[in-house]
């Protein structure tokens, strides 16, 4: 408010399709920009426009510790998560590109990577094919990107039949009962944990106490 004194940016409205041209401007701050209007020339007075629907926000350049956290930072290859990326700023040219992490060092391109844009400031659906360690890469224009380097993404493998390698059942105490199958008393709390299975967004462990009608094992499709 207040910056309709002396507006630095002026377009020239002298015919219907100058109401529809393209202004380049150029502005180094991100606060939001005044919008000021003037029917007396070049030198005004400017009237500040009040309608909230006006006005914009400028994103700074990017730079690689903008993003805070990725929440979650975790999820299943081919399985979509809203994901947030805390930290980033939002416009429709703000892109987030996922890029496969061969090593620490070696790192798909930015311009190869998975592509994401934050149009607006809710979480963006993420779903990746191939599971592995990942990395993001942010842009809040066209041809400028940078790697971040404070957050890593990553993608667990799909659930299969043969995932979950045995079972440790442990009590308050410390005792532990270890096997592929496992024997306690009901109505008494354990911890368990699950060899081989990997951990992220949605990842769940169930049990079933239904027994399929022909194959006489465990069901857990109910």
């Amino acid at each position: 408010p207040g910056g309709c004194s002396s507006p630095r940016d002026v377009l020239n409205v002298t015919s219907p399709a100058a109401s529809h041209a393209a202004l380049r401007v150029t502005v180094s701050s991100s606060l939001l920009t005044a919008l000021c209007y003037s029917t007396s020339g070049r030198v005004g007075p400017y009237l500040e426009q009040t309608n909230s629907s006006l006005g914009f926000h400028v994103t700074r350049s990017a730079f690689r510790r903008d993003f805070e956290a990725l929440v979650p930072d975790r999820i299943s290859a081919g399985h979509a998560v809203r994901v947030r990326f805390v930290g980033a700023d939002y416009s429709p040219f703000v892109r987030v590109s996922l890029t496969r992490a061969f090593t620490n060092k070696h790192f798909v391109a930015c311009e190869d990577g998975h592509m994401l844009q934050l149009a607006d400031s809710d979480a963006a659906w993420v779903d990746i094919a191939e599971s592995g360690s990942y990395r993001a890469c942010y842009s809040t224009h066209e041809g400028e990107w940078v790697r971040q380097t404070a957050v890593k993404f990553y993608v667990v493998d799909t659930a299969t039949d043969q995932r979950v390698e045995g079972l440790q059942v442990c009590s308050a105490e410390g005792t532990c009962d270890a096997d592929r199958t496992v024997r306690v008393p009901a109505n008494a709390s354990y911890l368990y944990r699950f060899p081989g299975v990997d951990y992220s967004a949605d990842t769940r462990v169930a049990w079933s106490a239904r027994t399929h009608p022909w194959l006489g094992r465990p069901d857990c499709s109910a």
